[in-house]
């Protein structure tokens, strides 16, 4: 991860006798100091808080929910407070609606450089909620909470495309399919590639169950014709539940070639799924069409185009060009009384950028009861 995109995850200010608040922008992450909690000799105290990376946490994953939570480092490390201090810890995780939330609290006072010692803190007052889980610390440290499955209905990932621009002369594309956990320091996806860039993102519930389904990724449609699967490995692939358990995020690899010198277009249309497509997402990666060819597209005169493609960037507001005098102009279809229905959640979003990836993503049912 880039030293950039860190500092983007900490944050510090100079506290005084009358409080304060520290928040890492966009994270969710938040301490509140009341008045009167530095101690007695202190009239001011610089604190800082910063989220740590889950290679630094993580341990090995022993349940459903392991590593589904924020963990952060408060400095200056063993302050002790004359009043609780109110921190704010997210999670990625969809919990059962029952009464009572339970959470484990762990903190560690470890020396610099070296691995956490983690230790099960019962005396600290805490509050479990949807989205992220409030405790109250007496002291500075490192702090992490887990949360035991018997209370989690499903786990929020973010599915993506990524890909690298295609110039003209390519004639072979490489397209990723991946997930990662919902948590603030999981948004820096394929980091290690710098000319790999990430497409849109939408949420994608994992749900648990008992017969374990796994992450389907399938794809399902390539156009034009010049361009063709070109891999050993099967279009549809299975991500095992264990290992969306064990690792916070993954990506597939789905290499195309180009079979003719034509220059044009690329487009797949992906679907990740689970529960054999009760909850199913759809992603579609493409460079983007040029003026000429969406008109010869909307008139039906390119007969190359599969119908149910073309159907699929029609109806849902995929369908984008760029116009004379600059700007781009999206069709897309008012929302339908059944889009509103009891079990459909629609999510129609449109995006370009500079690879040209655009997803366009339906939750088809959430997840069952």
């Amino acid at each position: 991860m880039g030293r950039d995109w860190k500092s983007l995850l900490e944050t510090k200010a100079v506290i005084t006798k009358n409080g304060g608040v520290l928040e890492i922008p966009n994270t969710g992450v938040m301490l509140i100091i009341p008045p009167n909690a530095l101690p007695e000799h202190m009239k001011h105290c610089e604190i800082h808080m910063r989220i740590i990376p889950w290679e630094t946490v993580k341990e090995k994953a022993t349940s459903f929910a392991s590593n589904s939570s924020t963990a952060v480092e408060l400095l200056p490390d063993r302050l002790k407070f004359q009043h609780p201090v109110r921190l704010t810890l997210p999670h990625c995780l969809v919990l059962q609606d029952t009464r009572e939330r339970k959470a484990k609290i762990f903190i560690s006072h470890h020396e610099n450089e070296s691995l956490p010692e983690w230790e099960e803190q019962t005396h600290l007052s805490y509050h479990l909620e949807d989205t992220a889980c409030i405790i109250l610390l007496d002291s500075l440290c490192w702090v992490k909470f887990s949360v035991d499955d018997e209370i989690v209905k499903a786990k929020k990932l973010i599915v993506y495309t990524a890909g690298r621009k295609l110039q003209p002369q390519d004639s072979v594309a490489e397209i990723r399919v991946g997930y990662y956990l919902d948590l603030p320091d999981e948004k820096m996806v394929e980091s290690d590639a710098r000319d790999l860039s990430v497409g849109h993102r939408k949420t994608f519930f994992f749900v648990r169950r008992k017969e374990k389904f796994p992450l389907e990724v399938s794809l399902d449609k390539i156009f034009p014709d010049d361009w063709q699967y070109h891999s050993k490995k099967p279009l549809l692939r299975k991500v095992p539940y264990e290992q969306i358990s064990s690792f916070s995020r993954h990506s597939l690899i789905y290499t195309l070639k180009k079979e003719s010198s034509m220059d044009g277009n690329l487009l797949c249309v992906f679907t990740v799924s689970q529960e054999k497509g009760q909850i199913s997402v759809q992603l579609a990666a493409h460079l983007k069409y040029t003026r000429h060819q969406l008109f010869a597209l909307r008139a039906g005169a390119d007969k190359r185009i599969d119908a149910s493609v073309y159907n699929l960037l029609k109806e849902n507001g995929l369908l984008a060009y760029r116009g004379r005098r600059g700007g781009t102009h999206t069709y897309r279809r008012r929302p339908r009384r059944e889009d509103f229905a009891v079990g459909n959640i629609p999510q129609l979003r449109f995006q370009t950028n500079p690879c040209g990836v655009i997803l366009y993503t339906r939750v088809q049912s959430a997840y069952a009861e």
